[in-house]
Order: C-alpha cells, then sequence, then structure tokens
C-alpha cells in the first residue's frame, strides 16, 4: 500500500511539473517548435533559439500564445510557414526567410506581428485577414508582396474609432513586386518607409477612417509597366468608397508615377496636408504629385464632396503638382513648383494661399462655379490663372508674373477680380468669358480674346493632360 500511494504521489508532482512547464518554454536549435506549441497553455510563452525548418505548416493554436525569436530564423517550405489558429497570438522576434508565404493570419482577432524580419517570400510575408491586427516594426526584404491583410468586416460605420482595427506602424520595406495592402475601416498605417516597390503601390488602404501619417515612400510603381500610369501608380493610394473623414497627413513621398491619391464618395470627406511629394515621374495628364477625387461619378461637378488639401509641398513631377476634385472643399498654402501646375475641379471652393513656381503649363486651372480665389502667387507658368467655363468666381489679392502666355486667361462668366496683380510677356488680362467686376486690379485693363493671339507660345508644345481632366 506505501508503494502505491508513494507512486501515485510521484505521478501527480510530475504531472504538475509538467503543467507548469508548459507555461514558458524554451526550444533549442533541433527540437520540434510544433510540439511546444501543442504542449502550451493558453497565455503561454514559447521562446525559440536558433535555426529551425519544421517539415511542415506551424500551426499556433492556443489563445493568448506568444512566440518569441532568440536570435531564431525560420527556413520557409512550400506553403505557409506559419498559421494562426487562435486569438491574441504575438509573433515576435524571429527571422522568416524563403519559402512560399511567411505569416496566414488566418480570420483571427488580436494577432500582433512585431519586430521580425521577413526575406524572399515567394508570395505574401504578412496575409490574411483578422481584426485588432498590430504589425510593428517589422522589416521586409525582397518579398514578391509584403503585407496584404483584411479586417473579417469592414463597411459601413458611422463613427470613427479612437483605436485603429488594423495598425501597420514603424516598419521598413526595401524591394517587392507589390507593396503593402489593407481593407479595413479604421486602418491605420503609420510612419513606415517603403522602398522600390517593383510594380504595385507602396501603399494601399480601403476602407472607411483610414489614417495615413508620417510614412516614407521611396520609388514605388517602377516598373516600366507602369509608365504613364493613372492615379492608380502611386506611392500612396487611399480608397474610401463609403462616409467618413479620411487622414493622409506628413508623409514624403518620391519617384513613382504619382505621389499620392485618394478616391472616395461625396461622404468620404479627406483631409490631405502637410505632404511632400517630390519627382513624379508619369507623363502629363496621366500622374500627379498630389491627385484627389472625392466622387466616382463622371462629369463636372456632378457629386462631387468636401476635400481639404493644405499645406503640402509637390516638386519636380512631370504632370500636374495638384489635381482635385472636390465641392464644399479647401485648396490652400500648397507650395507646388517645377510641374504642371495646378488643376482644381469643382463649386464653392476656397483656393488660398497657394504658391505655383516655375509651371510648365499653367498655374492654376479652375474648372466650376462660385469659387473664391485669394492670395495665391504664380511666378512663371504660361497662363497664371485659368478659368475654364463656370461662372461667379472670384479672384482676390492674387499676384501673377513671368508668364509667357496671359497673366489671367478667363473664360468664365461674371468673374469679379479685385486688388490683384498680373504680369505676362502677352496680354496680362484676357477673356473670352465676362467680368462683373474688375477693380483695383494691375493692368486696369482686360483685352478681349485668347492669350497669344489664340495660340500657345511657339517654343512649348500645348499639354494634353487638359483634355484628359476635364
Amino acid at each position: 500500500m506505501r508503494n502505491l500511494l508513494l507512486a501515485s504521489l510521484l505521478l501527480t508532482l510530475s504531472a504538475a511539473t509538467a503543467h507548469a512547464a508548459s507555461a514558458f518554454q524554451v526550444v533549442p536549435p533541433g527540437s520540434s517548435i510544433q510540439d511546444a506549441i501543442d504542449n502550451a497553455l493558453p497565455n503561454g510563452t514559447i521562446v525559440v533559439q536558433g535555426y529551425h525548418k519544421e517539415c511542415s505548416t506551424l500551426y499556433a493554436n492556443v489563445t493568448g500564445l506568444k512566440l518569441l525569436g532568440s536570435n531564431a530564423t525560420l527556413e520557409g517550405l512550400s506553403g505557409t510557414t506559419l498559421t494562426l489558429c487562435a486569438d491574441n497570438v504575438t509573433i515576435q522576434g524571429f527571422k522568416f526567410v524563403n519559402g512560399e508565404a511567411h505569416i496566414n493570419l488566418n480570420g483571427f482577432t488580436g494577432t500582433k506581428v512585431l519586430k521580425n524580419s521577413f526575406v524572399n517570400s515567394e508570395d505574401d510575408a504578412v496575409s490574411g485577414s483578422g481584426d485588432g491586427i498590430s504589425i510593428i516594426g517589422n522589416v521586409f526584404t525582397s518579398n514578391y508582396e509584403n503585407i496584404d491583410v483584411e479586417s473579417n468586416n469592414y463597411s459601413g460605420k458611422s463613427v470613427a474609432a479612437n483605436t485603429p482595427n488594423i495598425l501597420v506602424q514603424a516598419n521598413v520595406t526595401q524591394g517587392a513586386y507589390y507593396g503593402i495592402y489593407v481593407y479595413s475601416d479604421d486602418a491605420w498605417v503609420i510612419g513606415n518607409t517603403i522602398q522600390d516597390v517593383n510594380f504595385g503601390v507602396g501603399f494601399y488602404v480601403d476602407g472607411q477612417f483610414p489614417r495615413a501619417v508620417g510614412n516614407t515612400v521611396l520609388n514605388a510603381c517602377i516598373s516600366d509597366a507602369y509608365q504613364g500610369g493613372g492615379p492608380d501608380a502611386a506611392g500612396i493610394v487611399v480608397n474610401n468608397q463609403s462616409s467618413g473623414g479620411s487622414l493622409i497627413q506628413g508623409n514624403f513621398v518620391s519617384g513613382g508615377i504619382v505621389g499620392i491619391s485618394y478616391f472616395g464618395t461625396p461622404n468620404g470627406n479627406p483631409t490631405i496636408q502637410f505632404n511632400h511629394v517630390d519627382g513624379s515621374m508619369g507623363l502629363y495628364g496621366e500622374s500627379s504629385g498630389i491627385y484627389v477625387h472625392t466622387s466616382q461619378r463622371p462629369g463636372k461637378g456632378i457629386g462631387y464632396g468636401p476635400a481639404t488639401v493644405a499645406s503640402n509641398t509637390v516638386t519636380d513631377c512631370n504632370g500636374p503638382g495638384v489635381t482635385v476634385y472636390t465641392t464644399l472643399g479647401g485648396v490652400y498654402g500648397n507650395a507646388v513648383s517645377n510641374t504642371w501646375g495646378m488643376l482644381i475641379f469643382g463649386s464653392q471652393i476656397f483656393i488660398s494661399g497657394n504658391v505655383v513656381t516655375n509651371s510648365y503649363a499653367v498655374g492654376l486651372y479652375i474648372v466650376g462655379d462660385t469659387n473664391t480665389i485669394s492670395s495665391n502667387v504664380v511666378n512663371g507658368a504660361v497662363n497664371g490663372i485659368w478659368l475654364l467655363e463656370g461662372s461667379n468666381n472670384i479672384i482676390n489679392n492674387c499676384l501673377v508674373y513671368n508668364c509667357r502666355g496671359a497673366g489671367l486667361e478667363n473664360q468664365s462668366d461674371s468673374t469679379i477680380v479685385r486688388r490683384s496683380s498680373f504680369y505676362s510677356l502677352h496680354n496680362p488680362v484676357s477673356t473670352g468669358g465676362a467680368f462683373s467686376q474688375y477693380t483695383g486690379n494691375v493692368p486696369a485693363g482686360t483685352t478681349t480674346g485668347p492669350s497669344a493671339g489664340g495660340t500657345w507660345p511657339t517654343d512649348l508644345v500645348q499639354p494634353a493632360l487638359f483634355n484628359g481632366f476635364i
């Protein structure tokens, strides 16, 4: 009897020891990570050391599991290296190399992918669906696609959350066929550095209440197949096809076809501010440093919604510096140089404090009604300010000089011009439309008919971009 009791006690102690060990485990090189996962308790921790190449996909099937790498390398295989099968899993500190795909989120919530390195994935480095996802501080190198993640359910919200549903932050990517793609409401893409994306965009966000803040995108869409591509071939693309505000702020974009593109419905209400775009290289009329379209409906001014495009800097673009389609919006405080100028379409827009320098076409090209154009400066352009069609526009306190065509080309009706100055090599102020008021300006009078005798200056080819945007 005594021996039986002793054996029972030893068995109990052994089981308790094994149970306690499963809350924290260390997996050295040569040992099985999957065995450790299968032995883990909920909210347990597994520390993986050294080089590992598992025989099949790893399945993280324990809720709250923390998989932590300590100088750990996971060699990929045919299929996915690691697939999530539980909520609130953390994967941190690993180097994933080679293989078909590295991490599949697989529809679970609360996943954290932190401070890992992803190298040479033949497909997506991190992909799948889920909610409450954080992808922070990772380094992606030479993958086919870096990140492609989607919320389980998105669209139809009415109020923005105070926290992101999917957070992609402080990641660094170098070289990829496609960049970062996030499909979710309340998606925040913040402080990432994205370089040398061969074909796709630097990053693309689709959903309501997106935030794209403080990112650096260098050389997106650099494939020859995208040369002359449209506004969807961009360093940053935000697509909000429902309601809710969008914030695109403080990003730096250089190279690529288009710098920043926003597409949305009239209820999208985007704010695009404090961004810097340098060197977009698409063909004129097909690209723009910053492109903002607040409606999918065709036509001039039909169904556009409000947008704020403010305090951005755009330089050295082979196309318009800024293109905006909006109504009841604001375009102000932007600095645009060495581009094809600014194209603005819509009505009741406040256009103020913009500075356009050395435009290869027009400084401000405006199509629409009842716009207020105030305190803008154009230094060097073919035509300084060109109002095409529309009516009841107001120009106040603008300065236009060093123009090779007209300082002001007015093809609009019932235009009011006050306290502005227009200096040009040809007609300072030319009109094919009508002024309802023209007071306190330099020059004091106007000339009927188009600028430069109805033709573009002979040493500069008339740009075709206007036909594409009107």
